[in-house]
């Protein structure tokens, strides 16, 4: 689960929170940074694991984080709080037990979950590309005077042709498509 935990949260979430006006189109503040890093410092303690994987494995995030600046940050350390520990940790320390369980029950629904087919995932982003490689080629007022929408769905439909003929004939047929008329 750590694994998981490290690319979506350190990576990315972590990362908006902490410096928002890279999503955002906004300057920084001082007063403002101060509250982000304390959310994303309790993002970050209620993302670490107690305790061990289903393989006995330690997966604390200070275990074999050297590269990682976040995993070092003194707040990040499991231990007892007291008149030392960093005021975000302090803030949030009676909830952080309630966003594990939370975390921990997010990440056991999503092992529930059917495994996805490699094949499947290829098919779709295929199917996501050339819808979206379509939508610019209808959208642009230049490819439209060429039609090259039309001229793009013309090679695509040929090209399920030759892969696969019977299927995708009918499937042209009965779709209405007219890919060939200008």
């Amino acid at each position: 689960m750590q694994w998981k935990s490290n690319s979506l949260i350190l990576r990315f979430w972590v990362t908006i929170l902490r410096m928002p006006e890279i999503l955002f189109d906004m300057r920084s503040n001082i007063s403002i940074d101060v509250c982000l890093d304390a959310l994303a410092q309790n993002l970050i303690d209620a993302c670490e694991s107690n305790g061990s994987d289903n393989n006995g494995n330690n997966c604390s995030s200070n275990n074999n984080n050297n590269n990682n600046p976040m995993a070092n940050n003194s707040s990040t350390l499991m231990g007892k709080l007291g008149k030392d520990s960093p005021p975000s940790k302090l803030l949030c320390a009676r909830d952080i037990a309630n966003y594990k369980q939370i975390i921990n029950q997010y990440y056991k629904d999503i092992s529930l979950l059917p495994s996805i087919k490699e094949s499947d995932i290829i098919a779709y982003m295929k199917d996501v590309s050339k819808d979206q490689i379509f939508q610019s080629l209808a959208n642009e007022p230049r490819a439209q005077q060429q039609h090259l929408h039309l001229k793009f769905e013309t090679i695509i439909y040929a090209a399920m042709a030759t892969s696969h003929p019977h299927q995708h004939q009918q499937q042209h047929f009965a779709n209405g498509m007219s890919a060939c008329v200008l």
